[in-house]
């Protein structure tokens, strides 16, 4: 009966494992300090190649409207993405259409904040 214990916090310890290494998939291309606007644009430096993009709230709640994602080859993707996003949250990964896409910028469509307020800082990561 003692194997018990020891099987449970194995157990725990291999999910903990997996959640960390899904985590450690997304690697952080861009961080931008949002304008009072309802939009914006984040230029992505490198060539990151990626199959999937989700946004994150760093420091601030902030309302995505929509999202556009440019390719270095002209390409586009638009992304139907309309939700909260609560601060130290990100959004559900979105797939990018085509093989490994190679991005150039975001286009952000958000709602504009009342003057005074603080500017929330959003962070992109792809895998």
């Amino acid at each position: 009966m003692k194997i018990l214990p020891y099987l449970v916090v194995l157990s725990l310890g291999v999910t903990t494992v997996g959640e960390a290494q899904a985590q450690r998939s997304w690697r952080t291309v861009a961080y931008k300090t949002v304008n009072r606007g309802d939009r914006d644009t984040i230029t992505v430096r490198g060539n990151p190649i990626a199959s999937q993009i989700r946004l994150c709230a760093v420091n601030q709640p902030i309302t995505f409207s929509g999202v556009t994602v440019r390719f270095r080859n002209g390409g586009r993707q638009t992304i139907s993405l309309r939700r909260l996003v609560r601060a130290g949250n990100c959004t559900p990964a979105q797939t990018l259409r085509g093989r490994n896409r190679n991005i150039s910028a975001i286009d952000l469509r958000y709602s504009q904040f009342r003057r005074g307020a603080r500017l929330p800082t959003v962070r992109i990561q792809i895998r």
